[in-house]
């Protein structure tokens, strides 16, 4: 968990730089010190997340276009992680459950 949320940290350090906003070392510290707060504190409101990130990011001169295309792009990524998390565990679970010899594998042969 803390490899994704350091990704996107370096994600917003580089859009960041495209804009042309320089970040010095104080911007950089700040940075952190607040992605870990949120990373603990993250409200409970949906959407929360995003309004908190949309404020830091406004307050470290990051454009609002760029807020927004790093909000649109970590809903997507989201949901990818979602499916994909979804999938991988489905399959997890038909390999345990053929492991213990749960599944009728005549059956299911003949579904076909």
């Amino acid at each position: 968990m803390g490899t994704k949320k350091s990704e996107k940290s370096q994600i917003e350090l580089t859009n960041a730089s495209r804009e042309g906003v320089s970040f010095g070392s104080t911007s950089i510290v700040i940075l952190f010190v607040l992605v870990f707060q949120l990373s603990i504190a993250t409200p409970k409101v949906p959407g929360g997340i995003a309004a908190s990130y949309t404020i830091i990011l406004s307050q470290l001169g990051l454009p609002p276009d760029s807020v927004g295309i790093l909000m649109a792009a970590n809903v997507f990524i989201v949901n990818i992680e979602c499916a994909f998390g979804s999938l991988v565990r489905f399959a997890a679970e038909c390999s345990f459950a053929n492991s213990m010899h749960a599944i009728d594998e005549e059956k299911l042969r003949s579904a076909r």
